[in-house]
């Protein structure tokens, strides 16, 4: 395996994966004061839920998204 293959791979795990998607969030500015437990709490479930995809490229703007969007829409962003 290639340095860069293992790089890469140690990118794509879900706590990487969360821990980005909480500080996306919460850097954006679209958190609007939801406390950072509860958005690492969604950031959580939702790249839980994506996780079994076999394309794991993208779950990190996908589960971006779909934080932003949840609290969107439970007005809290």
């Amino acid at each position: 395996m290639s340095e860069e293959a293992g790089i890469a791979q140690a990118v794509l795990t879900q706590d990487h994966l969360i821990a980005q998607v909480t500080q996306r969030v919460l850097q954006s500015g679209l958190s609007n004061g939801t406390p950072p437990q509860a958005v690492e709490a969604l950031a959580t479930s939702v790249v839980q839920e994506l996780w079994p995809s076999p394309v794991k490229t993208f779950i990190l703007v996908l589960a971006t998204r779909e934080v932003q969007d949840v609290l969107r829409r439970h007005g809290q962003a």
